[in-house]
């Protein structure tokens, strides 16, 4: 948990195996899963295709509130999965 005390941007698991000298992926990923599921920690889609972690502060913005625009989709076309990127800075963080 310290180490992602100290980030400021969201990470992959292959970042945080790399951060520490020895290191087991799957207890990595076993620890993470657990993290995201108290929700110490959050799982971002940056649109890269890699699952990426972050800390979940005070006042995090997740913008979980925000309704997804609807998408027209063709005739028999099954959607099984949809991600949407917006990328920004919120007027906090621009001071």
């Amino acid at each position: 948990m310290e180490y992602f005390e100290e980030l400021t941007t969201a990470v992959s698991l292959r970042e945080v195996e790399n951060h520490f000298d020895y290191s087991d992926m799957s207890t990595l990923y076993r620890t993470l899963k657990t993290f995201v599921e108290y929700n110490i920690l959050h799982t971002i889609d940056d649109g890269t295709g890699k699952v990426k972690y972050a800390k979940c502060i005070e006042g995090c913005i997740c913008l979980t509130e925000q309704s997804i625009p609807s998408v027209i989709l063709p005739k028999n076309y099954l959607m099984y999965e949809a991600n949407m990127v917006v990328k920004g800075t919120c007027s906090e963080c621009r001071k």
